[in-house]
């Protein structure tokens, strides 16, 4: 793994989304871990929205 594709740690969790997160369905925490990664490697996840 080279430095581009070194993860970014996650800094702050806002409120309560890590209790959130842990509270979710194993099959949703999994995307959700993936899509969390994929953003902490600076990639785009496939199905991404621009907050308006």
């Amino acid at each position: 793994m080279d430095d581009s594709e070194e993860d970014k740690p996650i800094a702050v969790w806002m409120a309560s989304s890590l209790n959130d997160i842990r509270e979710f369905p194993e099959e949703v925490r999994r995307e959700a871990g993936f899509k969390l990664r994929q953003v902490q490697r600076g990639e785009q996840p496939s199905d991404f929205k621009y907050m308006q």
